[in-house]
């Protein structure tokens, strides 16, 4: 299968660290916030840079969320090493209409890393509902999302870049 999507890069102001990681794609999030609920995307994340891949776009390419995020751990592309996949934007709980601003993130060797705030009616954060998570301080791994180096690898995924057209994914 082959489509293309639109891809927004950041520069990583350190791959290799996963708070900086993590706080920069928070402040993104809070940045399109300023300006609206932010969609959810999907990201990738090298040593030179942070792509985002907005959800939209995945799912009019007719590929579920999680097996792109799964393709993308085995994914082929410029940029360096990977580091780590995740979804980051205004994401809606199942079953119920509660938006919440998240940054997740999920690392090969199982490490994750989850920031959160509730969204409320008026499109802004509510005060004191932010919270974050990480499996290095020995939280509990959220329930419904992630596991998507391990659904890569059992599914035999894989993804490339066209290095021809830099917006198009395979």
């Amino acid at each position: 299968m082959q489509f293309q999507l639109k891809i927004q890069s950041l520069r990583p102001r350190d791959a290799r660290d996963d708070d900086a990681v993590g706080a920069q794609l928070v402040a993104a999030v809070q940045r399109a916030m300023a300006r609206g609920v932010p969609p959810s995307a999907a990201v990738s994340v090298r040593d030179e840079r942070i792509d985002i891949f907005l959800g939209g776009d995945v799912k009019q390419a007719a590929v579920p969320l999680n097996l792109f995020l799964a393709s993308l751990t085995r994914a082929e592309a410029p940029g360096g090493e990977l580091h780590c996949v995740g979804l980051i934007g205004a994401l809606t709980h199942r079953g119920s209409e509660v938006q919440q601003a998240t940054v997740y993130l999920e690392w090969a060797d199982c490490r994750w890393w989850l920031w959160r705030g509730l969204i409320g009616t008026d499109g802004k954060l509510r005060d004191g509902t932010e919270s974050l998570l990480r499996a290095v301080d020995g939280d509990t791994k959220p329930m419904l999302i992630g596991g998507w180096w391990s659904l890569g690898r059992r599914s035999q995924l894989s993804a490339r870049f066209d290095p021809h057209a830099p917006n198009r994914v395979h």
